[in-house]
């Protein structure tokens, strides 16, 4: 037997073994997992609308698309298509901007925090945790929640960056193909 061949049946019997969730809890867990922030949810009909009325009523006041009713239809479907990705720009562009509003009240607290600490503490760091060994555990443990409550914001924002790379693709393409359109 080949190396390749060893290396095909090792690949298949691993392949095998990892086929996600097999149990119907663990299958439910795992569907939701893509839901979690909402950003791969289609945008709201009502904001997708709204960018529609704009799209249509700029192309209707620049006069282009009369006259053939495969083109209008053409148009139209292109114009929703536009507006969808708009849409889905406009959320998670607003989804990272809350992650850093939350990221700057977070770093707020965290200043407020060591301020008190530094008035209750007149003694340096060091010092005080020989002389108040709880406190300034309790001082480190609320230091580490401040950390990983900051890096969850920074995942998200990781997140919310990638989607929003994704729907700029989008509506790249969509703008191509639009503007392909009102040019024939």
């Amino acid at each position: 037997m080949s190396c390749a061949e060893r290396q095909r049946r090792a690949n298949r019997a691993n392949a095998m073994k990892s086929t996600g969730p097999r149990t119907a809890q663990g299958k439910a867990r795992a569907s939701r997992n893509a839901r979690r922030h909402g950003l791969t949810m289609p945008p709201p009909a009502d904001q997708v609308a709204a960018f529609y009325r704009v799209i249509v009523g700029a192309q209707t006041q620049a006069g282009r698309g009369r006259g053939r009713d495969r083109l209008d239809a053409d148009l139209e479907r292109a114009a929703w298509k536009l507006a969808e990705a708009e849409a889905r720009v406009v959320r998670a562009s607003r989804a990272i901007e809350r992650e850093i509003d939350m990221l700057f009240a977070l770093q707020t607290r965290l200043t407020k925090g060591a301020d008190e600490m530094r008035r209750h503490a007149d003694l340096g760091l060091r010092d005080y945790a020989k002389t108040h060994p709880r406190k300034a555990a309790a001082v480190n443990r609320f230091l580490s929640c401040f950390e990983r409550e900051r890096a969850t914001h920074r995942d998200r924002m990781r997140v919310g960056a990638r989607y929003l790379a994704e729907a700029e693709a989008q509506r790249h393409k969509a703008l191509v193909r639009w503007c392909a359109l009102l040019e024939t």
